[in-house]
Parts: C-alpha cells; sequence; structure tokens
C-alpha cells in the first residue's frame, strides 16, 4: 500500500450482509414471521374444545332428544297425548322427555318455578299453552315479562322454543290475549331459535271454512276441542307434525 501503510481489516461483525448479526436477525425474525402464521391459520380452523356444537332447528331428530314440556293442562297430557309429547316420542324415548305442566296455571307462574338446572341438559322447550291462562288476568305486565324471560333463557342456552299464542276459546274472558300474543309474536320474530305456534291461527281458519282438514279428513271444531279447551288425538296430532314442521323451515 502507498506509503507502507497497511490497511486495518473491517471486521466481519461490522460488515453488512447476511451472514451478519443483522442478517441473522433478519432471518430469525422471518421464520418465526412465517411459524407464527402457519400457528394463526391452523387456530383458525381448528374446533373449539370448550364446549359440543348446539344442534340446529333442521336437525329435528337431535332436537327432540331431550325435550321439556311446559305449560298447563294441554302440556300435561290432560285427554290425549300432547303435541310436544306426541312429536318427541318419534325421535326419543319416554324417560328422557321432561314435563312441568300444571292444569289452570298461568305461565307466569310456571316459568318462575324454572331453574337453571331444569334446562341444563334439555334440547328443545315446548310451551305450546303456556300463556293460555295468562290471558285471563287483569294485569298482563307480569306474564310480559315472563314471555320475555323465557325467550331470553333459552336463547342464551342455544335452545330452540316453540311458543303457542293464545286462541279465543275463551270469548269474553281473555282480555289480554291480544297483548300476549303480539308480545310473543315479537319475541320469537327477534329472537333466532323461537318459533311461534300460530294456534290462533289455526282456530280462526277452523272457525271460517267450518273444519280442519288432516290427511283427507275433515274436523269440525268439536271433533278437534271436544270441551272447548282440550285436544282431540287428531288435533294433538295435526299440532305434533306442524311442530316438526317448524323446526325443518
Amino acid at each position: 500500500m502507498a506509503g507502507g501503510a497497511t490497511r486495518a481489516r473491517v471486521p466481519a461483525a461490522g460488515r453488512r450482509h447476511p451472514g451478519g448479526r443483522a442478517g441473522r436477525l433478519w432471518v430469525a425474525r422471518t421464520v418465526y414471521g412465517l411459524i407464527l402464521g402457519v400457528v394463526l391459520v391452523m387456530a383458525c380452523h381448528a374446533h373449539l374444545p370448550t364446549q359440543a356444537p348446539q344442534p340446529t332447528p333442521r336437525d329435528v331428530a337431535q332436537v327432540f332428544k331431550t325435550p321439556l314440556i311446559l305449560g298447563a293442562s294441554v302440556s300435561a297430557d290432560y285427554g290425549t297425548l300432547s303435541p310436544g309429547r306426541r312429536a318427541s316420542l318419534r325421535y326419543t324415548e319416554p324417560s328422557r322427555i321432561k314435563v312441568m305442566a300444571q292444569g289452570g296455571t298461568p305461565g307466569v307462574e310456571m316459568v318462575g318455578r324454572v331453574r337453571a338446572h331444569d334446562l341444563q341438559d334439555r334440547s328443545v322447550v315446548i310451551a305450546l299453552d303456556l300463556f293460555f291462562w295468562d290471558a285471563t288476568l287483569t294485569d298482563p305486565s307480569r306474564s310480559l315479562a315472563a314471555v320475555q324471560r323465557l325467550t331470553q333463557w333459552t336463547a342464551a342456552r342455544g335452545i330452540p322454543l316453540l311458543l303457542g299464542d293464545i286462541p279465543e276459546l275463551l270469548p269474553g274472558r281473555q282480555p289480554q290475549r291480544v297483548r300476549l300474543n303480539q308480545a310473543i309474536r315479537a319475541q320469537c320474530t327477534r329472537t333466532l331459535q323461537c318459533r311461534c305456534v300460530p294456534l290462533d291461527a289455526l282456530h280462526q281458519q277452523v272457525l271460517r271454512d267450518g273444519f280442519l282438514a288432516i290427511h283427507g279428513q275433515r274436523y269440525t271444531l268439536r271433533e278437534l276441542v271436544p270441551d272447548g279447551l282440550h285436544l282431540s288425538p287428531p288435533a294433538s296430532e295435526f299440532l305434533a307434525e306442524t311442530l316438526v314442521a317448524l323446526l325443518r323451515d
């Protein structure tokens, strides 16, 4: 070199190339990023182990596996098996059906008896005549709150709810029927898993047509509701088929 001076070599650690410290750090970060990306993708596609997936309403056999039938005398099998029991027996054993029903009892009282453990292992709640006697009360406020409470409970647990509206079977004695029907229909419209069973519309249809056709045979109102309140076997079987159809839709 000129002047006899010797240029000191730059230490390898100070050079900027892939083999240096900075390069190794860049490679490490890149590999870590790739690994993290793969882990995140796998996590997004993995099944969460926290709880078993809830059955969808279209999986009818699973929905009727462990039903809770909640209501008044029709639900308590007065005169004939209830529509809820008939529908459930197509898919499950009698021992798996739970019934909380009492004749002549308003729904606000029945809902007040329900505890968390009553819903814990239930696959569906069937409440066809639950609020029938609430329509005869002077003040509907507690019953309206019970409608909301029941739909919220079942929705929070992902349990399908089959909730019947109220037909006019006691003319002049059901002052709260319209308000309760509005609340029942509104709650089922807002709640994904809730299905309103249109008992009122069916009753109006029979009054208008004079009969209800079931599998090609015509039944009058007296043949469907012999005592004016409770179902005959053909009427109960028809409603059982209605429950299954509602869950499939």
